[in-house]
C-alpha cells in the first residue's frame, strides 16, 4: 500500500502531509494502531491484523462499555488532530476525509458515519452514512460531506451541539472554529445521526483512511472520468466527456501492466488476466491533462 500511495502522490498532485508534517493518513503497516483508540482512550480489544497487508480490526463485544460500541477515535495531534485548513494558491481550503478502504465481515449492513469534535466544544457528524454491505470484501468508499462558509451551509453534516438561539452565521463560524482545532475524528457505525457508534457485537475492518491535500487549484477541475465495475472482474469499463489518449493500469509495486492508447470517450480494458489485488489507472487525455483512480480487483 506504501508503494500506491507514493503513485497517488505522484500522479494525482496531491499529499497527505502538511507543512507541520501532519500525516491525515492511516494505513497501520507498521503494526501499530497508529492512534486509534476506544472512545475512552483505551485500545483493548482493538488490533492489527495481517493478510498480506495490515488492517486495524475493531471487536466489538455488545457490552455497556466503549469496547461494546462499533466506534473508534483518534486524537493524536501528529494524526486526525489538529487544524483542518491549509493554504492553496492563496485560498484556504478545508481537508476531508477522502478515501476508506472498508471490509465487512458481519451479517449485517455498517452505517459508517464520521464525527468531528472541536477544541472549543462543538461537534458535527455526517447526516448520512457511507453503507458498507454486510459480508463484503474490501472496498474502497468515499463519504462526502462539506461546510460551506461562504453561503453559510452545510453539506451532509448535521451540528451535534446545541446552538440555542444563536443566529446561523454565529454557528457557522463556530464550525470553522471547530475544524481549526479538530481534538477528536471518530469513525463509528449507526443507523440513525448520533455522537457515538451503536452497541453491538460486530468486527470493524479498516485497511486505511486517508486523506488528500491539493497542491494547485488546477487539481479540482481537471477532466474526470468513469470505471464501471469497480471492484472489476474480468473488464473494467473507462469512460470521459473528454477525449481519451491513454490508459495504464499499474499494479501495487508501480510497475505498469496494462497500457493502450485510444482516440475515443470510453474503452473496455480486459483485466482476466490480473490477479486480485490493488491498482491504479491512469487516464491522459487528449488535451495532455492525466488524471488517476484506484480499482480493486476481485
Amino acid at each position: 500500500m506504501h508503494t500506491i500511495n507514493l503513485i497517488l502522490t505522484l500522479l494525482l498532485g496531491v499529499t497527505f502531509y502538511t507543512s507541520t508534517s501532519q500525516t491525515f493518513y492511516s494505513d497501520f503497516e507498521d503494526g501499530t494502531l497508529q492512534g486509534w483508540a476506544n472512545t475512552d482512550g483505551s485500545t483493548s480489544l482493538l488490533t492489527v491484523e495481517e493478510a498480506n497487508y495490515k488492517y486495524l480490526q475493531k471487536t466489538a463485544d455488545g457490552s455497556n462499555t466503549p469496547e461494546g460500541v462499533m466506534s473508534i477515535v483518534n486524537m493524536q495531534p501528529d494524526a486526525w488532530s489538529g487544524n483542518y485548513f491549509y493554504e492553496i494558491q492563496g485560498t484556504e481550503a478545508l481537508r476531508t476525509v477522502d478515501d476508506i478502504i472498508l471490509k465487512n465481515p458481519n451479517n449485517f449492513d455498517l452505517h459508517l458515519r464520521y464525527s468531528f469534535t472541536g477544541a472549543n466544544g462543538y461537534t458535527v457528524v455526517t447526516t448520512n452514512p457511507v453503507i458498507v454491505p454486510a459480508n463484503s470484501d474490501w472496498d474502497f468508499y468515499n463519504l462526502s460531506y462539506y461546510p460551506d462558509f461562504e453561503n453559510n451551509a452545510l453539506s451532509n453534516l448535521t451540528v451535534l451541539t446545541d446552538t440555542g438561539t444563536l443566529p446561523w452565521e454565529e454557528v457557522m463560524q463556530n464550525i470553522h472554529d471547530l475544524f481549526e482545532a479538530v481534538e477528536t475524528f471518530q469513525i463509528f457505525h449507526s443507523e440513525n445521526i448520533a455522537g457515538v457508534g451503536e452497541q453491538i457485537t460486530g468486527i470493524l475492518q479498516i485497511e486505511s483512511i486517508a486523506s488528500y491535500e491539493l497542491l494547485s487549484v488546477d487539481e479540482a477541475i481537471k477532466p474526470s472520468f468513469k470505471v464501471f465495475p469497480n471492484p472489476m472482474g474480468e473488464f473494467v469499463q473507462i469512460s470521459s466527456e473528454n477525449t481519451i489518449e491513454r490508459i495504464v493500469i499499474y499494479n501495487s509495486q508501480g510497475l505498469g501492466v496494462y497500457e493502450n492508447r485510444l482516440n475515443s470517450f470510453d474503452g473496455k480494458v480486459q483485466v482476466q488476466n490480473l490477479t486480485a489485488g490493488i491498482y491504479l489507472v491512469e487516464v491522459t487525455f487528449k488535451n495532455g491533462v492525466v488524471a488517476s483512480k484506484k480499482l480493486v480487483k476481485k
